[in-house]
């Protein structure tokens, strides 16, 4: 199957080139590898469609070096969606994040407010991660408003040992949950966070879950 995302859409109203992305679940995604080859930092392409987000993503040397420049590396107001740069690009932590601009013109996470509903969690729970060698399926589980400075969430990277005490933090403290999905301290978690209007550090969290 194909699809083609336009995944920079921005601020100003200007774009970069859409991509045709081939699926292929058995074999890999050889667009993907393509991607990868040309953008050393490419991780993948994330896929979450009730917010129209489908965009590549990738990871830096830190979490300053994507936020206002494309996967070439040259200025782009909407930045590109990047990981956390304590993740590891196979997303085998037991919590990978990844960020994205609230964008004002609706763009990049801008539309992972949506998932402020339980219903609305509920009828559109697919997120997919295309990755060089294969494709996952997660499914969403929760949204919460979290404060930057002093979240769990942006505190535990690469570490299994205490996935639980996350899994019952966000658990505990979400705003809208999926009553569907099961998270424990087995899950892989990936968090998806962008800018809230709440208040400054405020940041609006897409909770997803591995199956």
């Amino acid at each position: 199957a194909k699809y083609s995302p336009v995944y920079s859409d921005t601020f100003s109203g200007s774009k970069q080139e859409s991509t045709d992305v081939e699926e292929n679940t058995d074999t890999g995604n050889p667009s993907i590898q393509a991607l990868v080859d040309e953008y050393p930092d490419a991780v993948g392409w994330l896929s979450v469609l009730g917010a129209e987000v489908d965009h590549p993503f990738v990871i830096g040397e830190d979490n300053a070096e994507y936020i206002r420049a494309g996967l070439d590396g040259e200025y782009l107001i909407s930045g590109t969606l990047f990981m956390d740069y304590r993740n590891t690009r196979d997303l085998d932590d037991g919590l990978s994040v990844i960020y994205g601009h609230n964008m004002k013109d609706k763009t990049m996470f801008a539309k992972l407010s949506n998932y402020g509903d339980t219903q609305y969690i509920a009828e559109n729970p697919d997120v997919y991660v295309y990755l060089p060698e294969e494709t996952r399926h997660y499914t969403v589980y929760a949204y919460m408003i979290e404060d930057a400075a002093t979240s769990v969430l942006y505190e535990n990277f690469g570490r299994r040992d205490n996935i639980q005490d996350i899994a019952d933090y966000i658990t505990a403290n979400a705003d809208y949950v999926n009553p569907e999905v099961t998270i424990n301290g087995e899950s892989k978690i990936l968090a998806l966070s962008t800018c809230n209007p709440v208040y400054f550090t405020a940041r609006a969290v897409l909770i997803c879950v591995l199956d």
